[in-house]
Formats: structure tokens, sequence, C-alpha cells
């Protein structure tokens, strides 16, 4: 409930800031969850793992903790901005959707 309190009232005041560098962001992300995916499974290779937990090991390094760089961007004691904090927040979004992506992938892949 406060993450999202915070993401709404950052989206509010900087909302037009997320028009302005938008596609740089977006491909940030993108290329950040996607190598993140691709790293973790390798090195769940190069350690021999099994499939299910180089899988598992996937995804535990696509997905980064958002919460915390949107809470460190937005704190009074740090950085106090809430500029900083765009594109943590619109990576913690996008990154759910990039796991749902990933999740239904590995289960039709089969």
């Amino acid at each position: 409930l406060a993450l999202a309190c915070i993401v709404g009232g950052v989206t509010s005041a900087h909302g037009a800031k997320f028009f302005e560098s938008g596609a740089s962001i977006f491909l940030c992300i993108f290329l950040h969850n996607g190598l993140g995916y691709l790293l973790g499974y390798a090195t769940g290779l190069l350690a021999r793992m099994n499939k299910p937990k180089r899988r598992t090991l996937s995804i535990e390094v696509g997905m980064q903790n958002a919460a915390q760089a949107i809470a460190i961007a937005t704190s009074p004691f740090i950085f106090n901005s809430g500029e900083m904090a765009i594109p943590a927040i619109i990576y913690a979004l996008l990154m759910n959707v990039l796991l749902l992506l990933y999740i239904v992938k590995l289960k039709y892949s089969k």
C-alpha cells in the first residue's frame, strides 16, 4: 500500500517526464530484465544445475527490487527526488509483465 502511494504521488508529480525519456527508459528496462534472465540461466548452466533450478535462478536474477530503488530515490534522507524514481517505477510495473510472459513461455515450451 505504501509503495502504491509513492508510485501514485511520483507519477502525478512527474508524469510529463515519463514521455520525455520514455523510449530510452523502456529500452534500458527491457535490456536489464532480459539480460538478467539470460545471465541467471547461463550461470545455472555453468554450475551444472538441473532445468528447474536454472529457471528459478533465471527468475531470481531477472527480478530485482524496484521497491527499494523507489524508496531510496524518494527518501528525504538520501536523494529526495521523485524524478530519480521514474525509471524504478516503470521497472516495477514492467518486470511483472515480463515475468508473466517468461512464465507463459516456459509453460508452453515443454
